[in-house]
């Protein structure tokens, strides 16, 4: 696959995972210990990071990893940069927002795959964003029934539903709109070849947001039909106010 990828100029999407040691349903950590429940170790993802990257060098492809979350995994793809190995990573808002320390055991609104991991692998990812290691922030939208999340842990699926408040959860972190221009928008369309940019004869795509409007998440206040969320409650700044898609708006606050 990468030799082919390399042979026609395309980017590979990695989702990192060795399988053989993602048979759990937490991070590997205190709570999964403390509570017996079987955990994920961040070695599940970050051997996967090392091979197909190394793969990716000796292929010539480009390779782009999705969702990341262990600090093994960041090491790693700064490795691969300084070996100039084209390879490029992103990383998801709960992974940004969560510590394994604020899991309630057992709610399966916080299964998620790969898992929330601890508070020196959270803070690892704020700090690569921040520098421009890590390239871009993607949602990983995994939106699912309520019937399908009230299950027990060992049978609910994993996800988390969040797209409609990426940006919010960004800008709560952070605090700095030219993040989420520069890893949001920008980049997600540099790696994927398909640059646009606000001037004339440019396909209208734009957003407008607000960051100083702070507003609590609630399942009244929720647009999309997977209300499988850990952040109901939580009062985050920032917020879309209208979507521009194709020069059509497909959204404005209610």
């Amino acid at each position: 696959v990468l030799a082919y990828a390399s042979d026609h100029n395309y980017t590979v999407l990695s989702h990192a995972e060795e399988k053989s040691l993602a048979t759990g349903y937490y991070h590997y950590g205190y709570l999964t210990r403390d509570k017996g429940i079987p955990g994920i170790p961040s070695s599940s993802e970050s051997v996967n990071v090392a091979r197909n990257m190394l793969l990716a060098g000796e292929t010539g492809a480009k390779i782009h990893f999705c969702h990341l979350s262990a600090k093994e995994s960041v090491a790693l793809i700064k490795l691969g940069k300084e070996l100039g190995i084209n390879v490029t990573a992103e990383v998801t808002p709960h992974h940004l927002y969560f510590a394994d320390k604020d899991i309630i055991p057992f709610n399966t609104m916080y299964k998620v795959n790969p898992p929330i991991r601890e508070i020196k692998d959270r803070d690892i990812l704020r700090e690569t964003l921040k520098s421009g290691l890590i390239d871009v922030i993607a949602t990983d939208h995994a939106p699912h029934t309520q019937k399908e999340k009230e299950q027990r842990i060992s049978e609910a699926p994993f996800g988390i539903s969040s797209i409609e408040i990426a940006a919010s959860i960004v800008n709560t972190i952070f605090n700095d709109l030219q993040i989420i221009y520069e890893r949001m928008c920008r980049m997600p369309y540099k790696i994927l070849g398909e640059e646009n940019s606000l001037s004339v004869g440019q396909i209208a795509d734009l957003v407008v947001f607000d960051p100083e409007k702070e507003f609590e998440v609630t399942a009244e206040n929720w647009v999309s039909k997977g209300k499988n969320n850990p952040y109901f409650g939580k009062t985050l700044k920032g917020c879309v106010v209208l979507t521009i898609k194709g020069g059509k708006i497909v959204y404005e606050e209610r």
